[in-house]
């Protein structure tokens, strides 16, 4: 009788050879529906659908050298679990059949599978034939697909066509239908770089599932790329026929995405700087299966990036998205884009998508948008004065400028046609550049006054910044003049005088009068005054003003030389006006005179006598032409020197030598190249020469006369010029009785000495020149030489007939007087000396005084009223001779 060991082994070979002819039929089956036609994955001799990725081709397909097959088909790679199942040159990896060779000979299976294939499943609960111990089995089932061929089984869990962003689960149930716990200690998934696949439970910890007993393991995909995934669930347990199981893990996005844009054009038309208008695009994936679409960006063209911003919301729910994302079939985005421009201009270019679909990566939509322009409105389109009689003046027409824009409007230039008839004119224009603001205007009154019979016309030109009305705006004016009035005419005069050209000086005032002004047929009711011409240029001074500009009379002051031209016209009482009138005024700057000596243009200089000084006019000037003449000049000298000192040189350079002591004034006047020439105003320099300043000359002498009688020697001094030994204008002492003297002679501009002292000899018998008897003081004397000389007086103090009465002075001599009896019996006559010593004394500039000479004299006897000549002092040098 068998064991039971025995029928559980046949029951178990029974078991394996139906088995094999499941997976035998299942591969035939195979084999017949990839002979079929029709397939989308066929290899009929149409080659296959063409491909570059797995995406393009249907379901159950990949793409293998550009030609999508059938996963598993002889062209395709092959699912597996050993190597046995795959191609003799090929070796099982990751569950897939892979190209090469294992170097140890074996077949990649588990050392533990049975050697029939293991993976059978026992009926009766899993025992070992062979030895009756139990064992467990394990089943995997739920969402798995097994199949079944030569090579053995495959596993593999479809996830079928997903959607990026919306989680798949499938169920990975686990079935113990052995008779011992079956313990699944891992669970790993392989080859999911981007972890797009996850369990529900994480083993290890172990997972035991009793004999009979079942778990589930659910796996979720969640597509994040649109890409065809392909990943390995791999199922380790302590079933010794399959203790490791490799379950496939595939997902499919089949098709061709297609971007679809709408609108294609975003224009956001004229705004303000600072406004933010919003307007959206619609991106959607269009395309067939469930083929994704990858957008990699959404941004504007980089020339308008700073005016443009955008962001990103689903459709489906408007939360906020950004790129690179992907868009499933049939879903889309919205490109919300914010005008922002940051300065006025306009910002034209593309939102650029970029996506990718091969040959397409990049899309466009249209960005249009204006900032801060302008839109210039004119009203109205043109100006009709209809028929004015001449020399009368309608009411004025005007024109109203308005901005109906964004921005500001700048009118860079408003006047009428060139060339147009002075008839027709702007009133008070407004100042250029003129600035109109969004939703102002700004009105510009047009007057017309017809002077003769006829049509007049033109046209007020707008030159303006509004890009849409480029380049200007015309405004048509006309009017027609009829027989009318007779016009005024304006005369002016300047300075009373009715001239053309009127010369003035630079800063004088200027009267201007238009009393002569006269209407033939009516009175003169408006004045005005205005200055046609000025220098623009301000070299001498600056701009004129007119004073009075709607009066009979008008000043102005001209503040720059040249000519400055003034206008007058004038209006009669039907407001007709007159042509101008006009007067030129020419204006002359007078040079200016400038006086330096070396670097020192201070107007004052010091010297010491007898220097040379150089005095410098080549910094005078003159604004409107050039200096041609120098004219110099000494306007104040000492009196003392009694004429001004010579003048070398006479141009740009003059040279003056100062050989006397005291303050000059030196002058200068220049003339310009105009017709007339105009002089300057005196330049002066102020000069101070340093010298000596005073002289004194002292006399002491003593006598030999007998008893009381005394001699007297005078001091005469004589001014330069003076010749003889005697004159009046000598300065000397006066003598009671005799001579009344000349003690302070004016000498003019030579000076006035003192006689200061005038006494007797000492009556010591010595000379003693520190106390003289006789002194004259000099205090600035003038240029010359003057000369010393000392007179011999007799005398007695008990004469008969005074102190300077004697034989000498009465007759000249003893022997000679008539009366000289008494005079000899008192020995009162002139038989006596007089011995002494003439000093002379300088003062200099520092007020020291220091003695240059002194001289002897003698008197001998019987030389009474005599003069001795001591010397010569020469002025101011001090030469004493």
């Amino acid at each position: 009788m068998p064991s039971i060991f025995a029928i559980r082994r046949m029951a178990m070979r029974e078991r394996l050879a139906g088995r094999r002819l499941f997976l035998a039929a299942i591969l035939l089956a195979a084999i017949f529906s990839s002979l079929s036609p029709g397939c989308s994955g066929s290899t009929t001799g149409d080659g296959g659908v063409q491909c570059v990725r797995d995406e393009e081709c249907g379901l159950g397909e990949i793409c293998v050298n550009q030609r999508c097959v059938p996963f598993g088909s002889d062209e395709g790679p092959r699912f597996c679990s050993t190597d046995t199942q795959c191609r003799a040159d090929e070796i099982c990896e990751d569950g897939v059949c892979v190209k090469g060779s294992r170097p140890d000979g074996g077949d990649g299976s588990d050392a533990s599978d049975s050697t029939d294939g293991g993976g059978d499943v026992v009926s009766d609960g899993g025992s070992d034939a062979s030895d009756g111990t139990p064992v467990p089995n394990v089943v995997l089932t739920g969402d798995v697909v097994i199949t079944q061929d030569a090579q053995g089984k495959t596993y593999a869990i479809d996830f079928g066509t997903v959607t990026v962003g919306q989680p798949v689960s499938r169920n990975l149930l686990i079935r113990n239908t052995g008779d011992a716990d079956l313990s699944v200690s891992v669970i790993t998934l392989d080859q999911d770089p981007d972890a797009e696949f996850e369990t529900s439970r994480t083993v290890p910890p172990a997972l035991v599932i009793g004999p009979g007993a079942q778990e589930n393991i659910a796996i979720t995909y969640s597509a994040r790329d649109g890409l065809t995934d392909h990943a390995i669930a791999k199922v380790f347990s302590n079933d010794p026929d399959e203790p490791e199981i490799r379950v496939s893990l595939n997902s499919e996005f089949k098709g061709v995405p297609a971007l679809v844009i709408e609108p294609m054009l975003l224009d956001f038309g004229d705004v303000s700087v600072g406004e933010r208008p919003q307007k959206s695009v619609a991106l959607s994936n269009q395309g067939s299966g469930n083929a994704v679409l990858k957008i990699l960006s959404v941004a504007p063209e980089a020339p308008i990036a700073s005016a443009y911003q955008v962001s990103l919301v689903r459709l489906s729910d408007a939360e906020p998205v950004t790129a690179p994302l992907y868009i499933n079939r049939g879903d889309g985005i919205e490109a919300r884009v914010t005008f922002a421009p940051p300065s006025r201009n306009a910002y034209n270019g593309d939102l650029v998508i970029t996506t990718d679909l091969a040959g397409s990566e990049v899309s466009t939509v249209a960005l249009r948008g204006r900032a801060g322009a302008p839109a210039i409105r004119v009203e109205p389109a043109q100006v009709d004065f209809g028929q004015v009689p001449t020399n009368t003046v309608p009411p004025q027409r005007t024109v109203e400028i308005s901005n109906a824009g964004k921005g500001d409007l700048t009118i860079t230039s408003l006047d009428l046609l060139a060339g147009h008839t002075g008839e027709i004119f702007l009133v008070g224009p407004p100042s250029l550049p003129l600035t109109i603001a969004p939703g102002a205007l700004q009105t510009v009154s047009v007057g017309y006054a017809p002077v003769d019979v006829g049509i007049d016309q033109t046209s007020l030109v707008i030159i303006h910044d509004d890009p849409d009305r480029q380049p200007d705006i015309r405004v048509p004016i006309g009017g027609e003049g009829v027989q009318g009035n007779a016009r005024p005419t304006a005369v002016i005069k300047g300075n009373g005088q009715n001239v053309a050209l009127l010369r003035v000086m630079l800063g004088e005032q200027v009267n201007l009068d238009a009393s002569a002004s006269f209407d033939t047929d009516g009175t003169i009711a408006g004045y005005a005054w205005r200055i046609v011409q000025q220098p623009s240029s301000h070299p001498c001074g600056s701009e004129s003003t007119l004073s009075g500009a709607t009066g009979q009379n008008a000043t102005i002051v001209l503040r720059e030389a040249g000519i400055t031209r003034i206008g007058l016209k004038v209006k009669d009482d039907l407001d007709a006006w007159s042509d101008e009138d006009m007067l030129d005024i020419q204006v002359s700057a007078a040079p200016v005179a400038r006086i330096r000596v070396g670097g020192n243009d201070t107007g004052f200089v010091e010297c010491d006598l007898a220097n040379v000084l150089t005095f410098n006019g080549q910094f005078s000037s003159d604004c409107d032409g050039q200096v041609t003449e120098y004219e110099w000049s000494v306007l104040a000298y000492p009196a003392g020197r009694g004429v001004a000192p010579a003048i070398q040189g006479g141009g740009d350079f003059a040279s003056i030598l100062f050989d006397f002591p005291g303050n000059y004034r030196i002058g200068l006047v220049v003339k310009d190249n105009d017709v007339p020439k105009n002089s300057s105003p005196q330049a002066i320099f102020d000069v101070l020469v340093r010298g000596p300043k005073a002289f004194r000359v002292t006399a002491d002498w003593f006598n030999q006369g007998q008893n009381d009688n005394r001699v007297d020697v005078d001091i005469h001094l004589l001014k330069p010029g003076s010749s003889g030994t005697f004159t009046a204008g000598d300065c000397y002492p006066g003598k009671p009785g005799v001579d009344s003297g000349n003690p302070t002679p004016n000498w003019g501009a030579l000076g006035t000495p003192v006689y200061q002292r005038d006494g007797w000899e000492d009556a010591d018998g010595v000379a003693n020149p520190t106390s003289p008897a006789d002194e004259i003081n000099f205090a600035n004397p003038g240029m010359g030489v003057f000369t010393i000389k000392v007179y011999f007086r007799c005398h007695s103090s008990t004469s008969w007939l005074g102190d300077y009465q004697c034989c000498d002075d009465l007759c000249g001599s003893s022997l000679n007087c008539p009366f000289c009896g008494w005079c000899m019996m008192t020995e009162n006559f002139c038989n006596r000396v007089a011995i002494g010593e003439v000093s002379v004394y300088v003062t200099g500039y520092d007020n020291v005084e220091r003695k240059i000479v002194t001289r002897g004299f003698s008197f001998p006897r019987e030389q009474g009223r005599t003069f001795i000549q001591i010397g010569t002092l020469s002025w101011p040098d001090g030469n004493f001779q």
